[in-house]
């Protein structure tokens, strides 16, 4: 996507904070540097990391033996040492899942999988970019691609029911 003027658009849809900040076409998008002591981000020292340990993953994230981080914010709760990137902005660590940068309300870390064309699922749930499909199957849930998936019961568009 292109906005007017060529500037492209940001890359943090979570908060908008980046956007239009760095794609000037005059500074490059922010990253961590890790020195021999301390973890910095966007020209600022993170409070707390842990620079031995610490690890640059992309796509605005970091993580250390004990913290994670999401364009230099550490994400509560989440685990550094299980923490990795699923794909499709997702992320998750042993006990839970998080969709750029923020904890998704009861998906399971240990079974999440993406399915594909912005669905995922766990063994409770299916999500559509981030967001819980209601009434959906997991077990039973199938893509069937150009946004259409189905599972034993119901035939979904882009994440909504639709009638059969």
């Amino acid at each position: 996507d292109v906005r007017p003027g060529n500037a492209p658009v940001g890359i943090h849809p979570g908060n908008g904070r980046y956007e239009d900040d760095y794609y000037d076409n005059r500074r490059p998008a922010p990253s961590y540097m890790v020195s021999n002591f301390d973890v910095y981000f966007d020209g600022r020292k993170l409070q707390g990391a842990t620079a031995s340990s610490f690890k640059d993953l992309g796509d605005g994230y970091g993580r250390d033996s004990f913290n994670v981080y999401y364009y230099g914010e550490k994400i509560a709760g989440a685990s550094g040492n299980t923490f990795k990137i699923v794909g499709e902005g997702y992320s998750k660590d042993a006990f839970s899942v998080y969709y750029y940068g923020k904890k998704m309300k009861d998906a399971s870390g240990s079974s999440f999988k993406i399915v594909g064309e912005g669905y995922s699922k766990d063994a409770f749930n299916v999500y559509y970019y981030g967001e819980k499909v209601n009434n959906s199957n997991p077990s039973t849930f199938k893509l069937d691609g150009n946004g259409y998936a189905h599972d034993a019961f119901n035939t979904y568009y882009y994440g909504k029911k639709v009638s059969r």
